[in-house]
């Protein structure tokens, strides 16, 4: 490698091989390495000097003195970038031999780079060219020039471009070219063919390209060869090509357009009024037209200005009405009347089991109106008068008074018997007139209740006795865990849930407290 003494920022790249496979060591970072710049200045001496190294953050980063980093782990394994010293280019010098040892046990080795440094290696830009300034480099260091000469020492003819002479072409490939039809433009032969830069031509010539018959307007265009395919398409045609075409294949006369299997064809034409259906629709035999044929059916059936009076028997089945089909919109107001309907069409076969429920009336539909005065008194008939009536409760009074005496259950009789029993029971005892006390009660048990209404007490807050004593009885009779922790839990006696649920310190002190005393 050369590089010219004085020269900064250079950057070299080092490959680190694996002592132990021979394959590139990856994973290397600044603290893995030791480097060092050897000089072999120009009166001979050798200096070495050690190179302070620090771990870069990417490829992309400034040139930084000692800079490390790898280049790519995976596809270049083992290859580091390495930022040189400007020190070691410093003016002075022969060469410089860059080294990289391990800073440890990192098994791996990196061979020297002998930088020679030479005077005559230079970085510069061209500026003048024989004394004259040259133009604005293309790219920088490379100049834009104008050729002067040209190695047989004549001068270019002229300049399109500055630095950029028009030549004459005299020959291609050793032949001399045909006369040209403009200074410096040769007349070239095309290569006919299908291939790779070929042009496909018709008999020798590129084929034309004719447009138009006239010179006069573009509505002139009858021919247009040579086209490929998709030339024109929907966006390249004006908007109103679409109307336009629409309009001249309905306006075209259908005469010319009777190929079998054609629209023309299926619609007829009327100017040779053939087979078609144009002449099936307007100018068929038998009726002349469909419309005559369709009245000489009705002729034919007598059903000709007919109004159907009734349906063949069993015509309206429940398969034919649709789910719905008959609903409030579809019958007209009036339109079922006394009229419309046979005597006896309406019978309880008629309809299916269910047909006619609540849900198939509408809210008010059978009002006093659509009941006739006949129906009303059929239905009094069958129910019961108020003369009816009374018969019937003068008959019940009689019968009940009836079995009552021949019982012997009458309530006055009863009311006497439990009076004289009560009588007896008093004089027997002798308790007669005599108030019982109080302290004579005991051993009396109460009542169930009375029971319940004394546990059903409320004891404090919402908790009643019986929660209460649940609470007793978990906290004293049930399991418990969790009494080594924070979390202390008593189960109710029959260990089906936690009936206690206390949050406590290491001294057992209760912080919180959930119960469940259902």
């Amino acid at each position: 490698m050369q590089i010219a003494p004085g020269s900064t920022d250079r950057t070299i790249l080092v490959f680190a091989r694996d002592t132990l496979t021979g394959l590139g060591k990856t994973g290397l970072v600044a603290a893995s390495i030791n480097g060092r710049f050897t000089r072999v200045e120009t009166d001979n001496d050798v200096t070495i000097t050690q190179i302070t190294d620090s771990d870069l953050s990417a490829l992309t980063d400034a040139h930084s003195d000692g800079g490390w980093f790898p280049v790519d782990a995976t596809n270049a394994p083992g290859l580091y970038r390495y930022d040189i010293p400007d020190a070691a280019f410093a003016t002075g010098a022969w060469e410089v031999v860059i080294t990289i040892i391990d800073s440890g046990s990192n098994n791996f080795e990196v061979g020297p780079t002998r930088i020679e440094l030479r005077a005559d290696v230079v970085d510069a830009n061209v500026v003048q060219w024989d004394g004259d300034s040259v133009y604005s480099t293309n790219t920088p260091g490379v100049p834009t020039v104008d050729v002067l000469f040209w190695a047989n020492g004549d001068q270019p003819v002229d300049y399109n471009v500055d630095g950029f002479p028009m030549v004459d072409v005299e020959m291609w490939g050793g032949t001399l070219v045909p006369d040209a039809h403009t200074d410096g433009y040769p007349i070239v032969t095309i290569k006919d063919g299908t291939g790779t830069g070929e042009i496909n031509t018709n008999a020798g010539a590129v084929a034309l390209v004719d447009l138009v018959t006239t010179t006069t307007t573009a509505t002139n265009v009858t021919t247009v060869n040579g086209l490929a395919a998709n030339v024109i398409t929907a966006a390249s045609m004006a908007a109103d090509a679409s109307g336009e075409i629409a309009d001249a294949v309905w306006d075209e006369d259908a005469t010319a357009h009777q190929t079998g299997g054609t629209f023309g064809q299926a619609i007829g034409d009327p100017g040779a009024d053939t087979n078609t259906i144009f002449k099936a629709v307007v100018t068929d035999a038998t009726g002349a037209t469909v419309g005559v044929d369709v009245a000489a059916v009705l002729d034919d059936t007598g059903t000709s200005g007919v109004v159907v009076a009734s349906l063949a028997a069993g015509s309206i089945t429940a398969a034919v009405i649709a789910t719905g089909a008959i609903d409030a919109d579809a019958i007209a107001d009036n339109a079922i009347d006394a009229g419309a309907i046979a005597t006896g069409a309406i019978t309880s076969a008629k309809f299916a089991a269910g047909a006619i429920d609540a849900a198939a009336i509408a809210t008010d539909a059978i009002d006093a109106d659509a009941v006739a005065a006949s129906a009303v008194s059929e239905i009094q008939s069958g129910l019961a008068t108020a003369a009816a009536l009374s018969t019937v409760a003068g008959y019940l009074d009689t019968e009940i008074a009836a079995i009552l005496e021949d019982t012997g259950t009458t309530l006055n009789d009863k009311i006497d018997v439990i009076d004289g029993i009560v009588d007896a029971i008093l004089l027997d005892t002798g308790t007669d007139g005599v108030v019982v006390a109080a302290a004579s009660k005991s051993g009396y048990a109460l009542s169930s209740a009375g029971v319940t209404a004394i546990w059903a007490e409320i004891m404090e807050g919402a908790v009643t006795a019986v929660q209460m004593m649940r609470g007793f009885a978990s906290a004293l009779m049930g399991k418990a865990s969790g009494l080594e922790g924070t979390t202390a839990v008593y189960r109710d006696i029959g260990d089906t849930k936690a009936r206690i649920t206390a949050t406590v310190d290491e001294d057992g002190n209760r912080t919180a407290v959930t119960r469940d005393l259902t």
